[in-house]
């Protein structure tokens, strides 16, 4: 939530709005309808907040304006119910501030939520919109999740959200997203408003980015809608609201993620505070251009409050600060009333025990493995019996295994728990794949290192039945999604055959080629028209009394395995004495260190993880040792023809390591079962080389000993902890698995 102080002379009136016209070329004026207060707050507080004369200062005149974003996820009243806490902040807000209050929100407000799929709501957005009522805004703008329901009901026409504009208290913003033929604004949206309040005339306007008809599955074009530039938008809706409404303060509201606001106030003249949303950074408001520019991580997390001084119609002065949403403030009374029933009817039934795993994963599951994303898969892959399951990042909107439970301790997950993760209504989708497409299925999504992305490298999604490394790494000069290589494919722990077929799981969004997946013209084989991703999982727990934390943490099961920098077997010895394992590894010119974790993994669950890790710069070698009879977890000996099992070590890497922002190590991989040195009393001295920009390649022992680059664009967090920061891992043919993961963001 935003707050926005400015300083004005009081006029006790309550305020008057004019509103942007319907169309983006075109405005009216029309007085704003007075909003029912709530009833948390009386009618003499509200008036406070436009009478109270020591809004007056000698230095200008001072305004509160409180902004939120992204509340969606937070509408079912989950957990310690924020938002109906966060209700209540607002309310005190207007209480309590000397001058005229003005609140504003920043999209993506309306879905997802744990309760969209309620068959005892009529209509899915029936909370939000309630919500919202109650919080009772001046303006609030549309980004794409306000345009889900009408993706799910396939309308042409918008008439869903049309629906919700009409039952909403408030207008909806968005000044550059029309009709291609007839200029005509999305319906249920004007370009701005204007509101007068103590004196202070705040002009309000709204965009959004060229995004939302991707990230809303095409619904803006497929209805014949376009989205015109941001940044011409908005200078000519600033001219308009300078020049013809004469306003004081010009307020975007633009959830376009910080750095694109911080574009729109660098290139655009005239807005004085820009609410921002949509990545959901926390940001404290922060000047940029002039532009006080502020965000919250959503979910009803926290308010900004920012406060500006206005003089002679112009702002003077800008500060402000977070104020975290916090279980000291009482949950609004009226939304009590309306959500509880709700949420014990529905969301509280337990459904399974789980047991807490001591490695759960990055906090979303864009970045690497997730137990959350492990569990979500695992449920699919078992309701359909398909050979796998991948879903998207996206899709995964909150975590079923929370952070407040210690390693070890049980909890149950609730049916709310997983609506409220699963909280799109696609249904699930079984398709038939071949191997060579599995591959460009799960590489589709991988985003390499040096490409142009604010979230860093990543793999995006989650899986089940299948297990892959992934280079981060790119040839081209302008790496894109994608570009990157797969290696060691394996489904069910069997390596993939291209020309083998196999059926795969997934939700209706990415079936039909959402999020890029290059799925959309793959033989259907089932098609559960009325089971959504979310029924599948909660069938799957009623069905299991237990979901032991071997099942989902994401190092002893990691599926997605990072790695920068491969040797062959000639690199590579193995020695025994004295009970102890020793592999003695040529190390690549690249490393210059190790960060003192590695792990040997095979792709059926075998992990075995040591410490015992040194570097020799003398001798460029890297050497991992482990108690003999822990590597007997494994059912053949580690170098056996076969084995399948791989050695992943963290290293930091002299080209790669200062690159990555979501990892803290690089992982270097050594296929241990491709003919290194059965153990022995000795020690090879192997001599490789390193080929940059190349797949790696399995070599015989005749061969010259190589290491090389591999090519995948996806980082595979490895979970071995204790690595330092950006330090990079060698794979070395046993897989360090969670290696150098750095919590970043929930998106």
């Amino acid at each position: 939530m935003l707050v926005l102080t400015v300083a004005t002379l009081p006029t006790g009136a309550a305020g008057v709005a004019v509103e942007g016209g319907a169309s983006a070329l075109d405005s009216g004026v029309q007085p704003a309808a007075n909003a029912s207060a709530s009833p948390d707050v009386t009618a003499a507080e509200r008036q406070l907040n436009a009478t109270d004369d020591d809004s007056d200062t000698a230095n200008g005149t001072n305004v509160t304006l409180v902004g939120f974003n992204d509340i969606g996820k937070a509408a079912a009243g989950s957990g310690d119910d924020k938002l109906g806490r966060m209700i209540t902040l607002i309310d005190r807000e207007r209480a309590n501030a000397s001058g005229p209050v003005f609140v504003a929100g920043g999209g993506d407000e309306l879905s997802p939520h744990a309760l969209r799929n309620y068959d005892g709501l009529e209509h899915g957005y029936e909370p939000p919109v309630t919500a919202m009522n109650l919080i009772d805004p001046d303006a609030e703008v549309v980004q794409n999740h306000e345009l889900d329901y009408d993706e799910d009901a396939g309308t042409n026409d918008f008439a869903v959200f049309e629906a919700v504009a009409n039952e909403s208290t408030y207008p909806w913003l968005l000044a550059n997203v029309v009709h291609e033929e007839t200029g005509e604004n999305l319906p249920g949206t004007k370009n701005y408003t204007v509101v007068e309040r103590g004196g202070v005339r705040v002009g309000f306007f709204g965009l959004t980015d060229e995004a939302i008809n991707a990230k809303s599955d095409g619904v803006i074009e497929r209805n014949g809608y376009t989205v015109i530039d941001p940044t011409t938008a908005a200078q000519r809706t600033v001219d308009t609201l300078r020049t013809e409404e004469d306003v004081d303060v010009v307020v975007a509201l633009a959830p376009v993620g910080i750095p694109d606001s911080k574009d729109l106030a660098r290139n655009v003249d005239g807005i004085d505070a820009l609410i921002s949303g949509d990545d959901q950074q926390r940001y404290p408001p922060q000047t940029t251009n002039g532009v006080l520019i502020g965000e919250t991580t959503g979910k009803a997390n926290a308010v900004m409050r920012m406060e500006l001084t206005v003089n002679d119609g112009n702002v003077t002065d800008a500060s402000g600060e977070l104020v975290n949403v916090t279980t000291d403030v009482p949950r609004n009374d009226s939304w009590q009333t309306y959500i509880n029933p709700l949420r014990e009817d529905y969301l509280n039934t337990e459904l399974a025990t789980a047991v807490m795993p001591e490695h759960t994963g990055v906090g979303s599951s864009y970045t690497d493995d997730s137990a959350t994303g492990h569990l979500v898969t695992d449920g699919v892959r078992s309701y359909t019996g398909a050979d796998v399951a991948v879903t998207n990042a996206g899709g995964i909107r909150d975590t079923l295994y929370p952070s407040d439970h210690a390693a070890g301790e049980e909890f149950n997950i609730t049916r709310g728990m997983v609506t409220s993760t699963l909280s799109f209504g696609n249904h699930i989708v079984v398709v038939e794949v071949t191997g060579a497409e599995l591959r460009e299925v799960v590489k589709s999504q991988l985003t390499p290192l040096g490409m142009d992305s604010q979230y860093g490298t990543q793999t995006q999604q989650q899986v089940s039945g299948v297990t892959f490394e992934w280079v981060p790494h790119s040839d081209s000069s302008s790496p894109e999604e994608g570009d990157g290589t797969i290696r060691d494919l394996t489904v069910n722990g069997e390596p993939v055959t291209d020309s083998e077929t196999y059926t795969l799981a997934t939700n209706s969004y990415i079936a039909g080629g959402g999020s890029g997946y290059p799925l959309a013209d793959k033989p259907r084989v089932t098609v559960y028209n009325e089971t959504t991703m979310a029924d599948g999982v909660v069938a799957y727990l009623q069905n299991r009394s237990t979901i032991a934390a071997a099942d989902v943490d994401t190092e002893s099961d990691d599926r997605m395995r990072r790695v920068d920098t491969a040797v062959d077997a000639d690199a590579v010895a193995v020695t025994s004495d004295d009970g102890q394992t020793t592999v003695t590894i040529d190390a690549p010119s690249r490393v210059t260190g190790v960060s003192g974790t590695a792990a040997f993994a095979n792709r059926n669950g075998g992990y075995v993880e040591t410490t015992n890790v040194a570097y020799d710069d003398a001798s460029g070698t890297v050497t991992v040792s482990v108690p003999t009879n822990d590597l007997d977890a494994f059912e053949t000996p580690v170098t056996a023809s076969g084995s399948g099992i791989d050695l992943y070590v963290a290293y930091t890497d002299s080209e790669y390591s200062s690159q990555y922002e979501n990892f803290e190590s690089a992982v270097l991989n050594a296929d241990l079962d491709d003919g290194a040195a059965e153990p022995s009393t000795s020690t090879a001295s192997p001599s490789p080389t390193t080929t940059d920009g190349a797949e790696t390649t399995q070599q015989s022992p005749s061969q010259s000993a190589t290491a090389t680059e591999t090519t995948d664009t996806r980082t595979t967090a490895t979970g071995v902890p204790g690595f330092g920061v950006a330090p990079a891992v060698v794979a070395i043919a046993a897989l360090l698995f969670g290696v150098g993961r750095r919590v970043r963001r929930e998106n």
